[in-house]
């Protein structure tokens, strides 16, 4: 299993589940497939299914495999209490979640609600994973 731990915010989740393409399904496969490490939170996990359930019903069966197959949730309580200030306060539950999780990036298609915390590199699915191509070139190009 990778030491690379990758928070997924609900919305990372919904795309992924609803559609095949696209960055946020290949950081979903890239978990699965035991590359990076995917987490969520219990919380953030039902407020997808939610918002799956509203929006794109037919995304559901494909969500749970996701769920089943590529992500770990942390049931874990969270005291938020430290975090204030470091999110939009109905993100707060999320920062404290991947931090706590002592995931390395929490991955969001909203960036702008997460203030730029010093203990954690908060990315959108499209930088997460040009990052993770920048970092195998750098291993390629060491073991050449």
């Amino acid at each position: 299993m990778s030491n690379l731990v990758v928070f997924f915010d609900a919305d990372v989740l919904v795309a992924g589940s609803a559609s095949t393409t696209g960055a946020a399904h290949l950081l979903l496969t890239l978990s699965e497939l035991g590359i990076i490490q995917g987490i969520t939170s219990d919380h953030v996990q039902e407020e997808a299914r939610r918002n799956l359930a509203k929006k794109i019903p037919d995304a559901l069966p494909e969500f749970e495999e996701i769920i089943r197959r590529a992500v770990t949730i942390d049931s874990s309580l969270v005291d938020t209490t430290p975090f204030h200030g470091s999110a939009h306060p109905k993100d707060i539950h999320v920062l404290a979640a991947a931090i706590v999780a002592n995931a390395r990036w929490l991955v969001s298609f909203n960036l702008k609600d997460f203030y730029q915390p010093s203990q954690i590199t908060v990315l959108n699915p499209g930088q997460a994973i040009r990052t993770i191509r920048e970092t195998l070139g750098h291993v390629n190009e060491q073991l050449r």
